[in-house]
């Protein structure tokens, strides 16, 4: 029998198939299907598996954050707009060097990580919870260009 670090590879390689082919709208949904693939699992178990992959519920079902990150960065500017335009509920400044975005429940690693991989000069790095980020700018000029460039990114959608 495997030890426990060889199962949980195991284990999490198989969500992360399951995850990447079929469309999983719940985690019994995807126990269910681990099962079949003979992976016996608890609730709580994958539960904590799906937190350590970074797995995120977005347009009703679970998807994985890597996943997510590389569709956006290989969409280009297009491409990550498209993918947060939805997911950015408001953004608001705090003090003069911070930005506070709002997300959708556990969109804010995704957006942050949008945001990171844009490098823009006004962003001095990210800080990102469940559906809550952090931007550090340089100033409140910096801040203030990136609210804009926030602003026009999001086609006017989100208000502060």
């Amino acid at each position: 029998m495997p030890d426990r670090d060889a199962e949980w590879q195991e284990r999490q390689e198989a969500i992360r198939k399951v995850l990447r082919t079929r469309k999983v709208r719940s985690q019994e949904d995807l126990r269910k299907r681990l099962a079949a693939a003979g992976f016996e699992t608890t609730q709580s178990s994958l539960s904590r598996d799906l937190a350590e992959m970074r797995a995120v519920k977005l347009d009703g079902r679970y998807q994985l954050a890597e996943d997510q990150a590389e569709a956006t960065a290989s969409g280009g500017k297009r491409g990550a707009v498209g993918r947060i335009r939805g997911l950015v509920r408001s953004v608001k400044p705090a003090g003069p060097h911070l930005l506070v975005v709002r997300t959708s429940a556990g969109a804010a690693q995704l957006v942050a990580q949008a945001l990171d991989q844009a490098a823009w000069p006004e962003v001095v790095g990210t800080v990102a919870g469940d559906d809550t980020i952090f931007i550090a700018c340089g100033g409140r000029h910096d801040q203030a260009a990136l609210e804009t460039r926030l602003e026009q990114l999001l086609g006017g959608e989100v208000s502060g």
